[in-house]
């Protein structure tokens, strides 16, 4: 209800920093509220590359759920690596090593296979099977009689033909015969052993081979072969 004319100074226009009153208009350069902005929507992150790196033992498990033995073990490694250098991975190449058996430069008299067994007590125990051979040495002509077992190659008799050597029959058995061995040397940590021993030969004609062949031998150490003896036969 107020009106100017003139020059009279009109009143202040009121603030607009803050909120109009009501029935009253705002014209000109009056500033209005700044716009909200709207809410940025959630832009999906680019997922990482999947990682090229191969998982080894080292990896898994990790450091804090190791148990205490694997701790342990992990710990003996290190010192071990520490004191012998990094391990060695992929092929390992080996140069070849002959291995000496003692047997190198003997005459082969007999060789086949056979099985062996010795009395314990009253016992009939295996000693071993494998091949048997009569191996006699070019430079003192001593033959000696040596079995290795399969598998192993560990010798399971070393002993020589000596004089007295009888090689006797097994009643009811063809293929077997039996003897006393003398001053075997196959285990060297006992020393001399003297058993009685039964081989089983897979063939009559297999074990009359090896017996002719001993006591061939036995005759060149100045055996004397009963009367009517053939050593052809």
């Amino acid at each position: 209800g107020f009106f100017s004319f003139g020059n009279t100074t009109a009143p202040a226009a009121p603030s607009t920093s803050g909120p109009a009153p009501a029935g009253f208009f705002s014209f000109g350069n009056a500033t209005s509220p700044a716009p909200t902005p709207a809410p940025a929507k959630d832009t999906p992150k680019p997922s990482a590359p999947a990682s090229t790196k191969a998982t080894t033992p080292e990896d898994t498990p990790f450091e804090e759920n190791l148990t205490d033995e694997q701790k342990k073990d992990r710990m003996e490694a290190k010192k071990l690596e520490e004191e012998s250098g990094p391990a060695i991975t992929g092929e390992a190449k080996f140069a070849k090593v002959e291995v000496k058996t003692g047997e190198e430069g003997d005459e082969i008299l007999f060789s086949n296979r056979v099985k062996m067994l010795r009395l314990v007590d009253t016992d009939w125990k295996e000693r071993g099977r494998g091949e048997i051979k009569l191996a006699k040495n070019p430079d003192n002509g001593k033959v000696r009689v040596l079995i290795r077992n399969d598998g192993t190659k560990k010798l399971v008799s070393n002993h020589l033909i000596y004089k007295e050597m009888e090689l006797k029959p097994c009643d009811g058995r063809p293929k077997m015969l039996t003897y006393n061995a003398l001053h075997d040397m196959s285990d060297p940590d006992l020393g001399p052993q003297n058993e009685t021993r039964i081989m089983q030969f897979q063939t009559v004609d297999i074990l009359n081979e090896f017996r002719k062949t001993v006591m061939q031998e036995r005759i060149k150490l100045g055996f004397e072969p009963p009367p009517g003896f053939d050593i052809n036969t």
